[in-house]
Parts: structure tokens; C-alpha cells; sequence
């Protein structure tokens, strides 16, 4: 479904106030998805694909949980994905209200993980502001041949934390992965204890990579090969 210039507001419900979306939901134009008001989503309750595209908007919502996009129904629906946002430069989900995510939530270290392995190729993870995932079951892998952007605020960067236990990151061979504001940190491993690229990886935004250990290679803290760029 598409969604095109149009203002979405004064809905009020258990979850997802405004929108509540299982299939693929495409926001476009200047369509405002406003002053809703929900339990669990306030704005839009996503538990499949949402694409946010020219100047869309979830704005002035408000819940308990996760006040502008809750994403991701899994604890309440059972559903096989976990749910995917994509958002454009111009577009955006500022000012909602809740006391537990106030613009988005719903990412567990589970929900990454399956995340990662349900996402298109070429597909986003939107990570809510200051989010902190600690991983418990070893580290995270982009596999072969996928295209994968890991995106959180600029201003509240998320944190996505080994504790440790893992190294934090794979990149596998022909995979590509783009972090935007991410903290990378906590990896433990013998060698790029906190990302291991034998792909493609950009850093870009306020991304930071911090607090890792490997055994070899001097300690280093992350291992690349040619195809690594780091963005301003």
C-alpha cells in the first residue's frame, strides 16, 4: 500500500494508533502521520515492511511503548519477520511521547539478530535512540552476497555491545554493510574483536568503534580489507 500526501491523525487504539501495518506500507510525499495515540505504537505499529520516503513523516504521537513506530509485534503476534523500516534523508519520526522509546522501539539483541538474517538485500535496520543491545549469544553476521544498513540518531546514537563474550561483528565474503551513528563495543575475539570485514564495510555519521579486544594482530580492534570506507 501507498500512502501519498495524506495527513493521518486522531486514532487511538490498543496498539498502533494510526497505522497498523502487516504487509508492505509506503509512506510518500508530505503524508504526516500525527497526534495518535496507542498502548504499544502510537503513530504506526509496524510488524513487516515500512518505507518512509520524500517528506513523510510520524510526528506528535504518543504511547506507552514506543510512541511514533512500535516495530516489530513479535512479543504479541506471532509473526516470522521482525520488522523493517527504511527511512530517506528527507524523511523523519521526531517528537512522539512514550516512556519506554519515544520515536521507535522494539529491538531486542533477538530482534537484531533476526533482523539481519530476515532483511532484504539492500534493505535498513532503524535502531531507536539510545537503544543498547547486548548480545549474549555471540556476534552478529552479515552473510554473503546481502547489502545491510544499520542506522540510530545522530544525537542518540545506539550501542550494540558483545560484553565481552563475542566479537561483535562479521562481514562476510561479497557482503556489504553500512553502519550510520552506531557504537560498536565489548568485542572479544582472537583477531577484530570488534567488527571482522571480508567484505565491504562503510562507517559513516557519528559511528564509533570503541572498547574491543583481539588476542592478535596488536590488539587491534577491528580488521579490514580494501574495500573499507570510512564517511564524514
Amino acid at each position: 500500500m501507498i500512502i501519498s500526501n495524506v495527513i493521518i491523525q486522531g486514532g487511538s487504539a490498543s496498539f498502533a494508533g494510526g497505522i497498523l501495518n502487516f504487509g508492505s506500507l509506503t509512506l510518500a510525499g508530505v503524508t504526516s502521520v500525527r497526534r495518535n495515540h496507542a498502548l504499544s505504537g502510537g503513530g504506526i505499529g509496524n510488524a513487516d515492511i515500512l518505507t518512509m520516503n520524500g517528506s513523510s513523516e510520524v510526528t506528535d504521537n504518543d504511547a506507552s511503548t514506543g510512541g511514533g513506530i512500535f516495530n516489530s509485534f513479535q512479543s504479541i503476534f506471532p509473526l516470522p519477520s521482525a520488522g523493517l523500516v527504511t527511512m530517506n534523508d528527507s524523511s523523519r519520526v521526531s517528537d512522539n511521547e512514550a516512556d519506554d522509546g519515544g520515536d521507535s522501539a522494539g529491538a531486542t539483541p533477538g530482534q537484531l539478530r533476526t533482523a539481519l538474517v530476515d532483511v532484504c538485500s539492500g534493505g535498513t535496520i532503524r535502531l531507536r535512540p539510545g537503544l543498547v543491545v547486548l548480545l549474549a549469544q555471540g556476534e552478529l553476521i552479515i552473510p554473503s552476497g546481502k547489502v545491510v544498513t544499520i542506522i540510530s540518531p545522530r544525537l542518540q546514537p545506539a550501542t550494540i555491545d558483545a560484553q565481552g563474550v563475542s566479537r561483535v561483528l562479521s562481514v562476510e565474503n561479497t557482503a556489504q554493510l553500512i553502519m550510520k551513528s552506531v557504537i560498536v563495543q565489548g568485542g572479544s575475539a582472537p583477531s577484530a574483536g570488534g567488527i571482522l570485514n571480508l567484505g565491504s564495510l562503510t562507517l559513516a555519521g557519528v559511528t564509533s568503534i570503541t572498547g574491543n579486544h583481539a588476542s592478535r594482530r596488536r590488539n587491534r580492534e577491528r580488521w579490514w580489507r580494501r574495500d573499507y570506507e570510512r564517511q564524514q
